[in-house]
């Protein structure tokens, strides 16, 4: 029998139940799944490697020592201090900021512009939440860029761009103020000033491109009950899965640090295939990257236990870079002032139907298949790729 394992860390120090924790070390995997414990308490690894196991924290489990037990021996690492749970299905952008009487305040959103009923949510010692609204939808925003831009690829670039930066700075400063000492009110009322800016910029600097919108006759929701609109819903339906899927997993798999450069790679993507969608087939240049992140996913799942951080980063860069392309089939099919629901359709698609990657990273991660859960992700892309290209032929075969 060989030498034991070896817990040399544990992180994060406290969790909560159903919350994650990674062990650290060497050894931690023997001839079969290691047995893992938190206080006495039985808990089954969802990823095992011989340097890492990812450990969701069992209902009842309470504070005490991890300890690995493999056929080789078993190992002990730091306590592990469970907490208690105060909210659930949040889904925090960034880590919660924690003022002086104990108030808790997060920022939930989703990524790729996604909008929420509340995205600062205040969190009471005794579990109360109030949560504080947002400003205009994203659909209305891409509505606006695309009938009122001469370029509306590098519009939407710049947008996805700006959600991403916002989402990121937005939590950094109310942490930061919080930190410091500021009442949460005061706080609160600055957030105000983010939104009256932009809408000063928007009234005072204005945008060329189209005809006042005013002049635009309603639009009949019968007028996007055609194929192309289908096949564009199709893209981002697809497409949805393999950005929830990748980002359900991505996070367990790689160091925060590791995952923060990915979304910051991601939102630089996002501006550079803005660029490109101004381009004579925007079409063309979505299937080509869309093949490409596929094909990294699926030489991911060749490889399932040793992901590379350089072309996980890639990845990250592909997957961002899609948005501003897939908008432009939008533009291309739908008439400007049918654009604003057709936006709304396709987040529907990406945030709602495209959501079943998630439950589905989480039901092969539970059971172990990352190989399969990377070739049905990087599949999900190549069809998105191959649908947006057969909108594009449509586009342009078209007379006029």
């Amino acid at each position: 029998m060989g030498a034991g394992p070896v817990i040399l860390k544990v992180e994060p120090a406290a969790a909560v139940e159903g919350g994650e924790v990674a062990l650290l070390g060497e050894r931690l995997t023997g001839s079969g799944l290691p047995q893992v414990r938190i206080g006495g308490v039985p808990a089954r690894p969802t990823i095992a490697t011989g340097t890492r196991l990812l450990v969701p924290v069992p209902p009842d489990a309470r504070s005490g020592p991890v300890t690995v037990e493999t056929d080789a021996g078993t190992a002990e690492g730091g306590a592990l201090t469970v907490g208690v749970r105060l909210a659930a299905d949040l889904h925090p952008v960034t880590g919660p900021a924690v003022a002086a009487d104990g108030t808790i305040w997060t920022t939930v959103s989703g990524s790729r512009g996604q909008q929420v009923p509340a995205p600062l949510v205040r969190i009471s010692p005794d579990g109360r939440l109030e949560g504080f609204g947002p400003g205009a939808l994203n659909p209305t925003g891409l509505s606006l860029i695309s009938r009122r831009l001469r370029e509306p690829g590098r519009g939407f670039g710049w947008h996805g761009m700006g959600g991403s930066l916002g989402v990121a700075l937005g939590p950094a400063a109310v942490g930061g103020l919080l930190a410091l000492g500021w009442p949460w009110r005061t706080v609160a009322a600055l957030l105000v000033l983010p939104p009256a800016l932009g809408l000063a910029l928007l009234l005072g600097l204005g945008v060329g491109g189209s005809a006042p919108l005013a002049s635009d006759p309603p639009a009949s929701l019968r007028s996007l009950l055609r194929v192309s609109v289908l096949l564009i819903l199709l893209v981002y339906i697809f497409s949805g899965i393999a950005y929830w899927g990748t980002l359900t997993f991505l996070p367990r798999l790689v160091e925060s640090g590791s995952f923060v450069l990915l979304l910051a790679l991601g939102a630089a993507g996002q501006v550079v295939s803005g660029h490109l969608a101004d381009r004579g087939r925007p079409d063309r240049i979505l299937f080509a990257l869309s093949l490409f992140a596929g094909s990294l996913l699926a030489a991911f799942a060749l490889n399932p236990e040793n992901l590379f951080l350089p072309a996980a980063w890639l990845f990250g860069f592909l997957l961002f870079s899609l948005e501003p392309l897939q908008n432009t089939l939008v533009t291309g099919e739908v008439p400007p002032n049918a654009r604003g629901t057709a936006f709304g359709i396709t987040f529907l698609g990406v945030f709602g139907l495209g959501s079943v990657g998630a439950a589905l990273a989480g039901l092969l991660l539970a059971q172990g298949q990352k190989g399969i859960l990377f070739g049905v992700l990087g599949l999900s892309l190549l069809v998105s790729g191959g649908l947006a290209l057969l909108v594009g032929r449509r586009t342009h075969a078209r007379p006029g």
